[in-house]
């Protein structure tokens, strides 16, 4: 009478272990996503003469977890307000460059790209120092949203003021962060 009261408990006291056995369902894993290096070059052109070029490197990626791209170049410009030359104030030149919505297919990469540059204009009368100068200051946004193909130098914005012969022209490429 013993021997099934044995068999039984012995049973129960094996079920943990024989749920244990089980094989634990698979889980899916999301690929990493992959860095990559945006270079973007900007050139201003005065009559064809070179007025400004600028190349920046910046790093984007898929990861919506990761915050966009953002890159501020300023600097803080200092001029007179007054006749005696004493009084100061400053003005915020520079340019900004904002990533979002980075996307890759195949060997494509979509983005949206705003570029902000502001800079001072020369008015003509700087030869007269005896004045106290507001400078003048010029302004260019743009907003891109270019699929570009990975590792090509691609020119995504091109214009010309044809009031001033300026030109401004927007390039940019894409890369793998590993490549060279």
């Amino acid at each position: 009478m013993k021997t099934p009261q044995l068999i039984l408990a012995a049973l129960l006291l094996a079920t943990p272990l024989l749920y244990a056995q089980e094989t634990p369902a698979k889980t899916e894993t999301k690929p990493t996503p992959e860095p990559f290096r945006v270079t973007i070059n900007l050139k201003t052109t005065e009559k064809g003469k070179v007025t400004g070029q600028k190349s920046y490197m910046l790093t984007a990626t898929t990861d919506k977890s990761v915050l966009n791209s953002q890159l501020r170049d300023t600097n803080r410009d200092p001029y007179t307000t007054s006749d005696t030359g004493g009084q100061f104030t400053y003005s915020d030149t520079g340019t900004n460059v904002d990533i979002s919505n980075f996307k890759t297919v195949t060997n494509l990469v979509c983005l949206n790209l705003r570029i902000s540059t502001t800079g001072a204009v020369d008015s003509g009368l700087m030869a007269k120092p005896s004045l106290p100068m507001v400078p003048i200051y010029r302004t260019r946004q743009f907003t891109i949203a270019p699929t570009l193909p990975i590792g090509k130098l691609v020119t995504v914005y091109s214009a010309v003021d044809a009031v001033n012969d300026i030109k401004m022209e927007v390039q940019v490429m894409v890369q793998p962060l590993d490549a060279k």
